[in-house]
């Protein structure tokens, strides 16, 4: 079960002049969880063309190929704050990062692992798909506790971060528009030397074709909310300045 009460955010701060100022505020607030100065926190927010890539693929030969086409289609080029392989966001898709105050999240990364992607799994069910957790063959940035439809379309990607004293669980939902990731994530995957099937790629329009990120966000808000009470955060402007600051950080 999740710490109760969870503060949620829900604002986007990434820009065209500052593309990694998402990536910078959850750090920032991953510290102030990890110091217990804040208990939990859910940030979900919509995203700008961004290809996100892990450390693995920075080490990779084909990075700065990789990145090279990621400009030239218009994507801003960021660093994860997890691991993982490169992932495509757009104006379809929907970050999301739980962050949990643990004195023992070192131990219980499988935990989280399976608590957040129970409540994701449940709350797309409650939108009428059938849902299932588990690693498609050929899925693009594989993980254990992906989630994807009727065994067929990965939509939802998730990777975790861990602290002494706090636990990060993140990653992407497809909403709609898969097409994006999939015209990006082909050559971009070619040039990193990972293989992948590209029919795994989908969004939840593909079951429900009228959906929007309000109504994934209200059904992930109803969901926690059913043990959980929910409480809007403000954002400290010292956090947002300092992180506004630090984005660049995170930039390729």
């Amino acid at each position: 079960m999740l710490p109760n009460p969870l503060f949620f955010l829900q604002e986007q701060f990434a820009n065209e002049e500052y593309p990694g100022f998402d990536i910078s505020i959850s750090k920032k607030l991953l510290s102030q969880v990890n110091k217990n100065e804040i208990t939990s926190l859910l940030r979900i927010y919509t995203n700008n063309k961004q290809i996100a890539f892990g450390p693995s693929d920075i080490r990779n030969p084909g990075y700065k190929n990789a990145v090279k086409i990621a400009k030239e289609n218009n994507f801003q080029v960021v660093n994860r704050l997890t691991g993982g392989h490169a992932v495509a966001f757009h104006g379809g898709t929907l970050s999301f990062a739980f962050m949990i105050h643990d004195k023992e999240a070192k131990l219980k990364m499988h935990y989280y692992f399976q608590l957040i992607s129970t409540i994701l799994k449940s709350s797309m069910e409650s939108m009428g798909i059938n849902c299932y957790i588990d690693e498609l063959m050929g899925e693009y940035c594989p993980g254990q506790y992906s989630i994807n439809i009727e065994k067929k379309i990965k939509i939802i990607g998730i990777a975790q971060r861990i602290m002494s004293n706090a636990m990060y669980i993140g990653g992407f939902i497809s909403v709609n528009n898969e097409l994006v990731i999939k015209k990006i994530l082909v050559p971009i995957y070619h040039s990193l030397g990972i293989d992948w099937d590209i029919k795994t790629a989908g969004s939840i329009a593909n079951y429900i074709p009228d959906i929007n990120h309000d109504i994934v966000i209200n059904a992930i808000k109803n969901e926690i909310g059913k043990d959980t009470s929910i409480i809007d955060f403000t954002m400290n402007d010292n956090l947002i300045n300092d992180a506004r600051i630090d984005q660049a950080t995170y930039i390729s």
